[in-house]
């Protein structure tokens, strides 16, 4: 990953740029700097808005740099901290690809009271020195021996824009409306409490449309007047049909269902739902998913120290439209069209 003015590390809701300028000569960054992520050229460094990272130092003011090797430096100890700071940010999936690490390594994941939920050492990066993680947290902190190098951190989350209307036991209610402790009603009829509604403000002004706007389904695409109103998600959001988990995006069609191009230029919230367990809930009439932790973090990494994963319902669970049955592309809308 080249470094010059600024530099660029990917992140689910687009490519995001750590600003270069104004951290010295050699693109140290420095005790108490931030580096947004919210912007695509320019020095703008201390803009306002947006999603980004506070870089903290805990041991020299230079422990992140440039370095010689083109990507993100650690050297020593330092912590990538959301902002703003407070209830902990939930995500379904963290990929963090590291270049090479020389000496010891750590990378955990923190809360927002700095508490350690999820610990990973050199022995725990997978081949090409990928990590993965899902849960919730409000920083990550690296620590190296020697050198670590960060190459790219990529984060997922699966939501819904306001306005969608959630089957809850005493009807269907915004979804920006509700709060941790309400209720909300299941495909099968069931009553689960919601442990945490997720927010996420999305600057489209600063982020490619193509990486960030939601998914539309469109009122009928999926037969039989589903959804019950136009339904607007994130891709990575899944939606059950016959037993099966497609994620939106994966069911595109350009037709009936697709990615939204005229969207509020200023930002937009995008919502979750966490509940003890991955279940299947209403979103305009249609069965899609609560967040999830996709995969076991304790099956990949057994010796990590992490906090118990929400499990993943037993269901198959397709992402790629490429694995979409040519008979569901082709259903889909024909309702509708009806």
């Amino acid at each position: 990953m080249a470094i010059a003015d600024y530099t660029t590390l990917d992140f689910s809701f687009g490519s995001k740029t750590v600003i270069g300028t104004g951290f010295g000569s050699n693109n140290a960054i420095a005790a108490g700097d931030t580096a947004y992520f919210n912007v695509v050229s320019g020095p703008v460094f201390g803009a306002v808005g947006g999603v980004h990272f506070s870089y903290s130092s805990a041991g020299q003011a230079s422990n992140i740099d440039a370095g010689n090797s083109g990507a993100i430096n650690v050297r020593g100890t330092d912590t990538l901290a959301l902002a703003p700071s407070g209830p902990d940010h939930s995500f379904s999936n963290v990929t963090l690809d590291l270049g090479i690490v020389f000496g010891s390594a750590t990378v955990s994941f923190l809360n927002s009271t700095g508490a350690v939920l999820a610990a990973f050492t050199e022995n725990d990066f997978s081949g090409g020195g990928s990590l993965y993680f899902a849960g919730k947290f409000d920083a990550i902190r690296f620590k190296s021996s020697v050198l670590m190098n960060i190459n790219s951190l990529t984060f997922t989350v699966n939501c819904f824009t306001a306005g969608t209307k959630i089957d809850t036991p005493s009807g269907p209610k915004n979804i920006e409306n509700l709060a941790k402790g309400d209720f909300v009603t299941t495909m099968q009829g069931d009553a689960i409490e919601i442990q945490n509604i997720g927010r996420q403000t999305v600057f489209p002004t600063f982020q490619a449309p193509s990486l960030i706007n939601p998914i539309c389904i469109m009122k009928g695409a999926l037969g039989y007047g589903f959804p019950s109103a136009d339904l607007f998600m994130s891709s990575d959001h899944g939606i059950e049909i016959d037993g099966i988990i497609y994620t939106a995006g994966s069911l595109v069609n350009s037709d009936t269902i697709f990615q939204t191009r005229n969207w509020p230029v200023t930002n937009f919230n995008y919502y979750h739902i966490e509940c003890a367990e991955h279940v299947l809930i209403l979103a305009n009439g249609v069965s899609v998913e609560t967040f999830v932790d996709y995969t076991g973090r304790q099956d990949l990494f057994p010796n990590s120290k992490t906090q118990t994963p929400i499990k993943e319902m037993p269901l198959p669970r397709v992402s790629s439209a490429s694995k979409v049955p040519k008979a569901l592309i082709a259903h889909l809308g024909k309702q509708r069209a009806a």
